[in-house]
């Protein structure tokens, strides 16, 4: 009786686990497309525009794809550094990634506020989650938005002389 049993529920198993498959991977799918923590840097860096209120000059080489330049502010972090980035068209983005070399460990933000805008003109803080910090890299998360620029500003003054300084920097979206 136990072998015709299993052999019933081996038979049905056969006509219901490809729809089954195919529903969890739908589903599994769909999770990824919309959930928000799914973050991956937004293309086009070619197009972008950065800038910054301390070494002005210096701001592109946060953005230029080469990790082996890098950004500095060459002042020690202080309240109200601030780096943007201009994408260039209104995207949907949730998150910044602040990526250094070995060299450059010590010189990420201690604290910050990110605030996004459509213009450039009027800006809103982003709505910020928990950071989260792997190895050179600090992913600064927040609640998607609809913006065309971004910006990190510190909100604390470094306890070491260290300058801010960024390797490469991704809009995550």
């Amino acid at each position: 009786m136990t072998t015709q049993m299993f052999a019933m529920i081996v038979q049905r198993g056969k006509r219901v686990f490809p729809h089954f498959f195919v529903a969890v991977l739908i589903a599994l799918l769909l999770l990824l497309i919309v959930n928000d923590r799914n973050w991956r840097p937004l293309q086009g860096k070619a197009d972008w525009q950065a800038a910054s209120n301390y070494s002005q000059a210096g701001a592109h080489f946060a953005i230029d794809r080469d990790i082996e330049t890098w950004w500095s502010s060459y002042l020690a972090m202080t309240f109200g550094m601030w780096v943007q980035v201009d994408v260039g068209k209104i995207v949907t983005m949730n998150g910044v990634a602040l990526h250094v070399t070995e060299r450059n460990k010590g010189a990420q933000p201690r604290a910050w506020t990110v605030k996004v805008s459509p213009d450039g003109k009027e800006w809103q803080p982003a709505r910020a989650r928990d950071a989260i910090t792997s190895g050179k890299t600090l992913l600064i998360p927040f609640d998607a938005a609809r913006a065309r620029f971004v910006q990190v500003i510190q909100t604390a003054v470094s306890v070491t002389p260290s300058p801010w300084c960024i390797n490469e920097l991704d809009v995550m979206q």
